[in-house]
């Protein structure tokens, strides 16, 4: 595991200040809406054609709350776009990550965005509300 610590000016280490913590649980929170929306099927669903936010909900059977609160996220990290009420996968999503299917095989991710457990009980969770 890699650690981060910043040197000071007279060459010690620097205390880990809140900038770092705050850096770190952005850093997780991400992940955790990106493994969200992976599981709940949100970029599968927009692969073939945009969608409207009730068109998104009906694809991954969420809620429409669900369905915004995912996509939304995404938009914020730059793998869905959004305009005039249309949701898309992003260039960056497409070049960047692989599909589902490749993650399942390869196992990247498979607690979580290929069905495991915890991807089951989160994918739950969403769906109901």
């Amino acid at each position: 595991m890699t650690t981060y610590v910043e040197e000071t000016q007279t060459g010690g280490p620097a205390a880990a200040g809140p900038e770092l913590i705050m850096q770190l649980a952005a850093g997780f929170m991400a992940a955790k809406h990106l493994f969200a929306a992976s599981e709940l099927g949100l970029f599968e669903a927009l692969a073939d054609s945009p969608a409207s936010l009730d068109a998104l909900a009906a694809r991954t059977g969420l809620t429409r709350r669900a369905a915004r609160i995912s996509a939304d996220a995404m938009v914020a990290l730059g793998l869905l776009e959004a305009g005039g009420g249309i949701y898309r996968n992003s260039p960056a999503r497409a070049a960047s990550m692989p599909s589902e299917a490749t993650c399942c095989r390869s196992g990247l991710s498979s607690e979580i965005s290929c069905g495991g457990p915890l991807a089951s009980a989160s994918a739950s969770r969403a769906q109901a509300g």
